[in-house]
């Protein structure tokens, strides 16, 4: 019987992470220049399935919808940018508050669509782009596997990858002003809050920290004694802004002895990896900690599979080339045989 549920629960886990497949995606990236809209379409995960479809999309904005005339010409390659406004007779769009839907009816007979919305509110993607700046799809990492997403990036080149991110810092203190540590901070690039993962954690000074693609973020954090939300935010970042953000927790003293030891906080730095930050993280134990005993830092996926592995100096810091991983949720632990010293989460946005 113990033998069947967990079988059970390893499918329904196993279902949980494939209920969002990554559907190969044909728009990269759109821009303005003197009010025409321009739309680059790329190379998805080397999937070409929808290079001959182009020519056959539908665009869809508030203004009605539209499609190629039969004079234009399909690409033959990836990458491709088209100037709409000229290639499509009549085809209007607002660059100030609009949305753009690409929809083609594919071969298993459902409906494909991909869709970017900006302007002012909280149901957009994005806040209107300014003079320069690009909008580009990018996935973004949930526990329940992977959905689209948009970003902001300045400059027109680097197809699904934005080139410019956004640095978020978040510091947590006590009423007095003292740093808290270990104190959850919880991230979405959805709007949603999941509570099902383990979460960021501060550091012994209690500060966090990530560089991240210029994506709409919603960030918030508890109290760890109280569990009441001392902070829920959601903000639309600009490519090269820092955002910095303070939360207050009220239960904490300066010596409260339930705020988690800064001895046992494992620090990663950054949190989030994408292209632009590289496959390093600096990984800290502690504050001021000399490891007696031989420890190992192991690097888990979702399914609890050791992926990578390295020893940690007696130093208790160290720099670590992770290898190159798929956008998703990641663990790093710090063990000495089967005690768990320490743990945290990163996150790899492709």
């Amino acid at each position: 019987m113990k033998k069947l549920l967990m079988l059970v629960a390893v499918m329904l886990f196993a279902t949980a992470l494939t209920a969002n497949p990554i559907t190969p995606r044909n728009l990269a990236r759109l821009w303005f220049d003197s009010g025409d809209l321009f739309l680059q379409f790329a190379e998805d995960h080397g999937y070409y399935g929808y290079l001959d479809r182009i020519s056959e999309l539908t665009f869809v904005t508030s203004a009605g919808t539209w499609q190629f005339p039969d004079s234009f010409v399909p690409p033959t390659s990836l990458p491709f940018t088209v100037n709409i406004s000229e290639a499509i007779p009549g085809f209007s769009i607002n660059p100030l508050n609009d949305q753009l839907v690409l929809q083609d009816s594919i071969s298993w007979d459902s409906q494909w669509q991909e869709s970017v919305s900006w302007g002012l509110g909280d149901a957009v993607d994005l806040r209107s782009l300014q003079p320069g700046q690009s909008a580009v799809q990018v996935m973004v990492g949930t526990y329940e596997g992977e959905v689209a997403a948009w970003a902001k990036d300045i400059g027109t080149e680097g197809g699904f990858n934005p080139v410019h991110c956004y640095t978020l810092s978040v510091h947590t203190q006590n009423q007095q002003g003292i740093p808290v540590s270990g104190v959850p901070v919880y991230l979405s690039f959805t709007g949603y809050i999941s509570t099902y993962y383990t979460p960021y954690t501060t550091d012994a000074d209690g500060n966090w920290q990530l560089a991240s693609s210029a994506v709409p973020t919603r960030v918030r954090v508890l109290d760890p004694l109280t569990q009441e939300i001392v902070l829920d935010i959601r903000f639309y970042p600009e490519p090269e802004e820092t955002v910095s953000l303070t939360a207050v927790i009220s239960s904490a003293a300066a010596d409260d002895p339930v705020q988690p030891s800064a001895s046992h906080v494992l620090s990663i730095s950054p949190s989030v990896l994408n292209s632009a930050s590289g496959n390093t993280v600096s990984l800290k134990y502690g504050q001021g900690i000399s490891l007696s005993e031989s420890a190992e830092l192991k690097l888990y996926d979702l399914r609890g599979r050791v992926l990578a592995s390295t020893g940690m100096p007696s130093v208790a810091e160290i720099q670590w080339r992770l290898p190159e991983l798929p956008s998703g949720i990641y663990f790093i632990a710090l063990e000495q045989g089967s005690r768990q010293l320490g743990r945290g989460r990163i996150s790899v946005i492709k």
